[in-house]
């Protein structure tokens, strides 16, 4: 790949990119720590566009990870936040197979790649996908069943996919898709209530739960919300236990194309 095309997809999607805040906890400690970012639309409630990467750094493996630059379709009212999305997705997973070892290349189009480069990328990743908010649908979360309701709530829709490949014979190695449309636009309020329990016990919470009217609010708290899905399921994919599965297929393949 020339110095010109890759300071072009560098630029495009590295000059946005928001990667992962590291965390203690869980089973492996983090190798270094990152820096994460909220992503903020004109004074409105922040969209964060991060997760925590509980992944420990591991020494290179000489293997390279190509990402193809995504275009994830949606709808209208999210036209202003895909980008960021998107971007904040892919450095995560650039961040990921990292410190995992790999070496990752941010790649333009796979018509592009030259014969040295199919070679020289071990496997390539093409996410492809739609997501939407749909503003006003009626639903009673009571009784989902019940037509006439007249609670109005703000809901996701769609699914995102994810195809790892392998760019000299273009064989399919590992893929899967992730549903983004549970996410709904609710806040929720917790009352304390003094009990009569002569101070042995601590107050009494309530949580109730009221639907999102604000239009930009219930957008960013679903977007917010879908991100952290999609990591979530993501990172049970990228794992050395699906990794491994076709690490010595991809190598034979490579292997009988010298």
């Amino acid at each position: 790949m020339n110095k010109t095309t890759k300071s072009v997809m560098l630029a495009g999607l590295m000059g946005a990119l928001i990667v992962g805040c590291a965390t203690e906890g869980g089973p492996h400690k983090v190798g270094h720590a990152s820096t994460s970012k909220a992503v903020h639309a004109q004074g409105e409630t922040p969209l964060h566009f991060s997760y925590p990467l509980n992944i420990q750094q591991e020494p290179a493996n000489h293997h390279v990870i190509g990402i193809l630059i995504p275009h994830i379709q949606s709808t209208d009212n999210l036209k202003s936040h895909i980008q960021d999305f998107q971007t904040a997705l892919v450095g995560q997973v650039k961040e990921i197979y990292q410190r995992m070892g790999y070496d990752v290349e941010l790649l333009d189009t796979r018509d592009k790649l030259t014969d040295e480069e199919k070679h020289k990328v071990w496997a390539v990743l093409d996410l492809t996908g739609w997501i939407g908010v749909l503003e006003d649908v009626k639903i009673d979360l009571d009784d989902p069943e019940n037509d006439n309701a007249d609670e109005l709530v703000d809901q996701s829709a769609g699914a995102l996919f994810f195809k790892f490949y392998e760019p000299q014979t273009g064989r399919i190695i590992h893929n899967f898709g992730v549903n983004v449309g549970t996410y709904q636009a609710f806040r929720h309020t917790y009352t304390y209530r003094n009990t009569n329990s002569g101070g042995f016990s601590g107050p009494r919470v309530e949580a109730t739960s009221e639907r999102e009217e604000n239009t930009d609010k219930a957008i960013h708290k679903i977007l917010t919300e879908m991100y952290a899905g999609v990591m979530q399921d993501l990172l049970k994919q990228i794992s050395h236990s699906h990794v491994d599965r076709y690490r010595k297929a991809i190598e034979q393949m490579k292997s009988d194309k010298k």
